[in-house]
């Protein structure tokens, strides 16, 4: 699984201070990610005991996770 951030990215810092910055984000905007899955297909090419191997599966969406501000 995994969380995928939605709205803008790349966000340019204006300080040093990362955690002083994120802070106020939050304390401005929602933060919102979607909770995403890959499904099973078969065992050659989605095998769940083995994580070697690289799954190619297009992600899913399940929910979304909103943080209000």
């Amino acid at each position: 699984f995994c969380f995928t951030p939605q709205g803008p990215q790349g966000v340019v810092t204006k300080t040093d201070d990362l955690g002083a910055e994120l802070a106020q984000h939050v304390a401005a905007h929602d933060s919102k990610w979607d909770f995403q899955v890959q499904l099973f297909t078969d065992e050659k090419s989605t095998p769940i005991e083995d994580p070697r191997v690289e799954w190619t599966t297009p992600w899913t969406t399940l929910a979304t996770l909103t943080l209000p501000r």
